[in-house]
């Protein structure tokens, strides 16, 4: 009796001690309220991330068929819920994901068919609901397809079919799927494309990763809304999507830049002397990496150009980063005094030689690097990154203009 006691409080004791960690952060709280039909007692399992962007599992008990889970959540996120970890292959569904928001949700469920879940309190899980039921019927012929080339390849395997032949039937099967596969795709693309601000956008998006170039994913991204790229379903995504690209070898400086850390060091060559970072402690620094043939850079400037003029030049300076060769220089300068931008200090990565023109200066930024643009890094007075973006939207500017207010007016700095 007192081993199951001592059981007993363990138990309670982990579950408090994973909802200490998961309810801290930025707490925008959430309960999702569980009814299972043929499971009265027994225990499930959640998984998701909280407002502070860390893992967490959570435990309930199901009492007369009945569970409730408490937690945070920055805006949303994709979560795992689990009612059999026994469980690994078969007909039934025991577990499955499903959107999380701040406030209430309800999920009722029949044991063993989770998959058919009633889900209501989550606008996110509505739309996706709404988007995968236009699906169904690719999806289930997908499934059936997949069933088929899975069943040859056993027989394959177990030696009952003849190699040449099993691999004709496999590639039959994978043309019939080629059409149904593309179809879904582009269907994916095109809903991210228009709803910038749905996390479904997002989730389908983590979905793509390694089926669309980096380029691509950068692209996609970069357009989503502030509030969905802030999300507890981003920090899935940002962390899903780094493990990708490392995996792959794509790993690039500029996906290593972290907020609230020291910038790291570059160097702008500038006649007898070199401008760094130290040169700027005091004055709040924005880096915008950009290019003559980005539409988004050429849509970004004119607005950059507009805030910079609010501040003096002892508050806050531009450095406008591209890798312009020489041959292109005239055609650079043409489009600084046309547009009036000829205050920021411009660089090219791309000039070689110690000869600079005056209005095109020779720059280091090795540790920026990355594909694409526009992207923006914003330093602070002492030298810290404050902010990190790639892409253009009339949100990212008035988002960025808001924490230059606040770098530059920061007492402590």
């Amino acid at each position: 009796m007192y081993f199951q006691k001592l059981v007993f409080w363990l138990k309670r004791l982990r579950i408090i001690a994973f909802l200490f960690l998961c309810q801290i952060g930025n707490a925008q709280s959430f309960t999702l309220n569980g009814s299972i039909v043929g499971k009265d007692t027994g225990i499930v399992i959640f998984y998701y991330r909280n407002a502070n962007g860390q893992g967490c599992s959570d435990t309930a008990d199901v009492k007369q068929g009945k569970f409730q889970f408490n937690g945070t959540v920055e805006s949303a996120d994709y979560a795992l819920l689990d009612t059999d970890t026994n469980y690994v292959y078969g007909d039934n569904t025991y577990s499955r994901y499903l959107f999380i928001e701040p406030g209430v949700i309800n999920i009722a469920f029949k044991d063993g068919d989770l998959g058919n879940a009633k889900i209501t309190g989550s606008i996110s899980q509505k739309e996706s609901d709404l988007f995968y039921k236009s699906e169904r019927k690719k999806i289930k012929e997908l499934k059936f397809l997949t069933s088929s080339v899975d069943s040859i390849r056993l027989l394959l395997k177990n030696g009952s079919i003849d190699a040449q032949i099993a691999d004709n039937k496999i590639k039959d099967l994978n043309k019939k799927g080629a059409p149904v596969w593309q179809s879904i795709f582009n269907n994916d693309l095109s809903y991210i494309n228009k709803h910038p601000r749905s996390y479904v956008s997002l989730m389908l998006l983590k979905h793509l990763v390694g089926r669309i170039s980096n380029d691509s994913v950068d692209m996609f991204y970069s357009r989503l809304s502030e509030k969905v790229k802030g999300s507890s379903l981003d920090y899935g995504f940002l962390e899903n999507y780094s493990k990708y690209k490392k995996a792959i070898g794509e790993e690039y400086a500029f996906d290593k830049i972290s907020i609230n850390e020291t910038a790291p060091i570059f160097a702008v060559y500038n006649a007898n002397d070199t401008i760094t970072l130290n040169t700027f402690k005091g004055k709040v620094l924005l880096l915008e990496f950009w290019e003559l043939t980005c539409l988004p850079c050429l849509q970004a400037n004119p607005q950059l150009e507009i805030i910079r003029k609010k501040y003096r030049k002892d508050d806050f300076q531009i450095i406008g980063i591209t890798s312009t060769s020489i041959k292109e220089l005239p055609i650079l300068s043409t489009y600084i005094n046309k547009n009036n931008i000829f205050n920021w200090i411009h660089v090219s990565t791309n000039i070689e030689g110690k000869k600079e023109r005056s209005e095109v200066l020779k720059g280091m930024f090795n540790n920026y690097v990355s594909l694409g643009v526009p992207k923006s890094v914003l330093i602070d007075k002492k030298g810290r990154v404050v902010y990190k973006n790639f892409g253009y939207s009339e949100e990212t500017i008035q988002n960025l203009e808001l924490l230059i207010n606040e770098a530059i007016n920061d007492r402590n700095n």
